[in-house]
């Protein structure tokens, strides 16, 4: 079985609660690939990303989980949000396999040009 998270690979919205020194509401909805919804699971990603969604709390951070593999096609769907998404952060995965594969990377020149926090993460 191979684990995806791309546009149509989820149909329902999870929310879970990250304890910490506060409770905060983590919301993970199905991947998206414009600002114009093209299914059911895309509007609700879109809706809730609006704000306009009243069955959760306000959203104070929009995080933004990209696949290094496809940074190029992904970045240009964040640089579609800007600047009216409101507070975000960039999380690259994949992003061993990326280098992996020869794609150069670098989450110090990619911050300032996005203009917001970029992490990478390893799954491992």
């Amino acid at each position: 079985m191979k684990v995806v998270n791309y546009p149509g690979s989820t149909v329902d919205t999870v929310v879970g609660i990250l304890r910490s020194d506060s409770k905060v509401q983590v919301i993970d909805t199905p991947g998206i690939s414009g600002v114009v919804p093209r299914s059911p699971d895309e509007a609700a990603t879109l809706r809730i990303m609006s704000e306009s969604d009243d069955a959760h709390a306000p959203i104070t951070l929009h995080v933004f989980v990209l696949d290094a593999l496809q940074l190029r096609r992904q970045l240009a769907l964040v640089k579609q949000f800007q600047p009216g998404i409101g507070n975000y952060i960039v999380v690259l995965t994949m992003v061993s396999a990326a280098r992996r594969q020869g794609v150069q990377l670098s989450v110090d020149t990619l911050r300032p040009e996005l203009g917001v926090p970029v992490f990478a993460v390893d799954s491992r």
